[in-house]
């Protein structure tokens, strides 16, 4: 039932930060201040310098670490402080990446508040690309009224996600402009099958999968509203770019305490962590946003060059994690280099009139 989905997936609207600190400063009194609020919210950047960097428990699967991340997600409400927190309370580079891109779907989907694990499925054997999807929703004959049908199969999904974000084709928009949807489902609903796992040799805990969606029955309010292609799919490469690097960034710093590293270091690791909680707060789909965005990444990238040499320091199974997990910052680069060109592409014929 609707309701049951809705309690389930946690659907609502979410207060405005501003409304927030309205009310909980009127409650204080006049003389309270956002210092005296940070006490109940506490500002990211404290947490980053201040919390004990001590190794974290070790967590078993991602199911443990997720319900172990809980926590750390009530303590913010931003995406990108999740994004920093989780990476820092994350005791490997595969947990770390889970808190940005779990973080990532919840700057993504706002009003979905994700409280399992999510993925947001794209690709298919053709690739992610919008002629490539052949995954339809359609018209369920025989189906309860209001209802419709999800069928086809994607190549690479969460394996542990029990809610799926899955974009599909639309069959009752085919001869519209912007035919493809987002659905949601849960990934152990009747008709959802999951495939042969997709080896990879980074991040092992991170486990992906294909999955077949059979007549999957879907309530008409489960697709939602908008081109799953404009208005998500593109915005979330920029979006996971961001939380995911923030994540890394929070991952390297709780290391860099805890080693110590030089603190000439941490500082730069703190600093690029402003830099992404700014551009995060910008439109993920403007130029401008590309251009920051590529400048901020191509200086991370020095950085955690720099930070090579101090990995011996850390020694252990840490060290040899990070060894076997940082080709994870190279995956999409030529995505990333088509991006920053177009946006330069797309400035310079702004300048021209054209």
């Amino acid at each position: 039932s609707r309701s049951a989905f809705v309690e389930a997936v946690g659907l609502w609207q979410p207060l405005r930060l501003a409304e927030m600190l309205g009310s909980c400063r009127a409650l204080a009194g006049k003389s309270s201040s956002i210092r005296h609020f940070s006490r109940y919210k506490p500002d990211i950047l404290t947490f980053l310098v201040r919390k004990t960097p001590k190794v974290p428990a070790a967590t078993p699967d991602l199911q443990a670490w997720w319900l172990q991340h809980q926590a750390t997600r009530l303590q913010f409400s931003a995406p990108i402080d999740r994004a920093l927190a989780g990476g820092f309370l994350a005791d490997r580079v595969g947990f770390a990446f889970q808190a940005g891109y779990q973080s990532a779907l919840g700057a993504m989907f706002p009003d979905l508040s994700l409280d399992k694990l999510a993925a947001f499925v794209v690709t298919e054997e053709g690739g992610g690309r919008p002629s490539a999807i052949q995954t339809a929703v359609s018209n369920a004959p025989g189906a309860p009224s209001g209802s419709r049908k999800l069928d086809g199969v994607k190549t690479f999904a969460l394996s542990e996600a029990e809610v799926l974000l899955v974009v599909a084709r639309d069959t009752a928009a085919e001869q519209e402009r912007g035919s493809l949807r987002v659905a949601v489902v849960f990934s152990d609903a009747p008709g959802v099958k999951w495939l042969k796992d997709k080896a990879i040799k980074f991040i092992p805990e991170v486990r992906h999968a294909e999955v077949s969606l059979e007549s999957v029955v879907v309530d008409e309010w489960q697709v939602l509203a908008g081109d799953a292609y404009i208005d998500y799919v593109k915005p979330f490469r920029t979006i996971e770019d961001v939380h995911v690097m923030a994540a890394i960034l929070g991952y390297l710093i709780r290391i860099s305490r805890a080693t110590p590293w030089p603190p000439e270091l941490t500082e730069r690791l703190l600093a690029a962590c402003c830099s992404l909680r700014t551009i995060a707060a910008h439109d993920a789909l403007e130029a401008d946003t590309h251009l920051a965005l590529a400048g901020t990444l191509h200086s991370i990238f020095t950085l955690v060059d720099e930070c090579e040499p101090f990995w011996s320091q850390t020694g252990g199974e840490a060290q040899e994690r990070w060894k076997r997990d940082k080709c994870l910052l190279k995956v999409a680069s030529n995505v990333r280099e088509q991006r920053r060109r177009a946006a330069w592409d797309l400035l310079e014929k702004s300048a021209n009139g054209s």
